[in-house]
């Protein structure tokens, strides 16, 4: 969860770091995914999950999170 300013910086230090997966937060507004760093991650080969809030796919959570989750997966839109 940071301000999209720095996630490219955050993001090119994974690989030394030994990070293969990332979630790139986005909850109300604009969040912390850029084209940048989206590409950086698919271009090194780091799963990168761009944009999406976690709250939607954690158990227990409040009845709006779940909601928005369901909302995705009838859609057709929910990540994999």
């Amino acid at each position: 969860m940071t301000p999209p300013a720095v996630t490219d910086a955050l993001v090119a230090e994974c690989p030394a770091a030994g990070v293969t997966r990332v979630w790139i937060f986005r909850g109300a507004g604009q969040g912390a995914a850029t084209p940048g760093a989206i590409r950086f991650c698919e271009e090194h080969g780091i799963s990168v999950i761009p944009g999406e809030c976690p709250f939607m796919f954690l158990p227990g959570e409040p009845w709006f999170h779940r909601l928005h989750g369901f909302v995705r997966k009838i859609t057709g839109s929910y990540p994999r």
